[in-house]
């Protein structure tokens, strides 16, 4: 069946027989880089220049521009600042947040704040819909590169000088008549977003770990690396996370890539509804739904295709990878329409497409694939879910 641990014959492949298979999934250039640029932990004084060194050789093995680029003014909601620790239960609940950063200041605190707006507007109905989900406090703030500006206390500054200068009352009236039609239009948006408010708690964020430590890292590990949050938890530690997903399989592949530059301890970890949950029981969730989904489609498809009376469909096998497999291949993968993966251990998982309906598209698809580097891909045929030989 599609998803099988085999090997391009049929033959079910043995644990050993996989790991013995490892040599063979990973890139060329993949192994290159790390042949040239064998980085050792004892090798540096410290985790961080160790993970600097890491760093480099990454960005420079892929070619990666880490060049600082000039950032605009933006508005942001900021959720909260804080000097020393963040309890736990807050943490979640801003980690349920996709689009969540933190910034630290001179002064020793780190703000956390969601949101890139170049309209106040905008930034307004995102505190709006934050404090209906009961995030209370939020305020927003303007972003200058870093340097953060309290935007109520600046706008009521900005307000006193204009009546001061100008006290003309027609002017007075007719601002009057534009903040009506601006709030008018802001409580149209605010009803739209509260409408949608219920399927965005529920969103499931699945993020990166990379790593616990003792003190705040320096910023040149992180080149290359634009989407970094951490906070200082009860035990003293700081934790690191990164990257911000809605799809498992796209997790995975940002896992490996924190991985390979240095992040060894990196997981995966999730959230829903400002609470963490249980990767296992998501997945296990989640594969029960696929596989409710899939018996759907099926049933659909017996039923639109009258030329198809034998169920018989073709699935792709693109291979069997390890924890060795490269960025590059995993970039690769993620971008192959309908790309499926089961997990079949810790450190392998089998990559596959399937329900395709006729031979001559699979053909199409596996050629495809294999001129993308994939050279070991083949076709499966299953009749009734049943495998069968291609020949048939």
């Amino acid at each position: 069946m599609p998803g099988s641990i085999v090997d391009q014959f049929g033959v079910t492949l043995s644990d050993e027989l996989r790991l013995n298979k490892k040599s063979d999934v990973a890139s060329r250039k993949y192994a290159n880089f790390y042949n040239e640029n064998e980085i050792k932990r004892s090798d540096y004084k410290n985790v961080n220049e160790f993970l600097i060194a890491k760093a480099n050789a990454f960005n420079k093995a892929f070619n990666l521009d880490v060049s600082e680029v000039i950032s605009k003014d933006y508005y942001r909601v900021k959720l909260g600042e804080y000097y020393e620790k963040v309890p736990a239960t807050l943490i979640n609940k801003y980690l349920s947040i996709e689009d969540l950063i933190s910034i630290p200041q001179d002064n020793g605190s780190v703000v956390y704040a969601v949101g890139s707006y170049e309209n106040v507007n905008d930034a307004v109905d995102r505190q709006t819909n934050l404090e209906t989900d009961d995030l209370d406090n939020t305020q927003i703030i303007i972003d200058k590169k870093g340097i953060i500006e309290n935007y109520n206390i600046l706008n009521e500054n900005i307000k006193k000088e204009e009546i001061s200068i100008n006290n003309d009352s027609i002017e007075i009236e007719n601002s009057k008549n534009d903040v009506s039609k601006e709030k008018k239009q802001k409580d149209i948006i605010i009803n739209d977003l509260e409408s949608k408010l219920k399927s965005i708690d529920n969103k499931l964020v699945y993020r990166i770990q990379i790593g616990a430590f003792e003190e705040i890292l320096p910023k040149e590990i992180f080149k290359g690396v634009n989407d970094v949050v951490f906070f200082k938890g009860d035990d003293n530690v700081y934790r690191y996370n990164s990257g911000a997903f809605n799809n498992y399989q796209q997790a995975i592949f940002y896992l490996k890539e924190m991985r390979d530059r240095g992040f060894e301890d990196a997981f995966i970890a999730t959230y829903k509804g400002g609470k963490r949950v249980g990767l296992s029981n998501v997945l296990s969730s989640k594969n029960k739904t696929s596989i409710k989904s899939l018996k759907k489609d099926i049933t659909n498809q017996e039923s639109k295709i009258s030329t198809n009376e034998e169920n018989i469909f073709y699935s792709i096998q693109i291979g069997i990878f390890s924890d060795n497999i490269s960025a590059e291949k995993l970039k690769v993968l993620s971008q192959l329409k309908s790309l499926k993966t089961t997990k079949i251990n810790d450190k392998l998982s089998s990559y596959f497409i399937d329900k395709i309906a006729t031979i001559e598209t699979a053909k199409k698809k596996l050629s495809n694939i294999k001129s993308k580097g994939f050279e070991k891909a083949f076709i499966i045929k299953t009749r009734n879910g049943k495998r069968v030989p291609l020949a048939n």
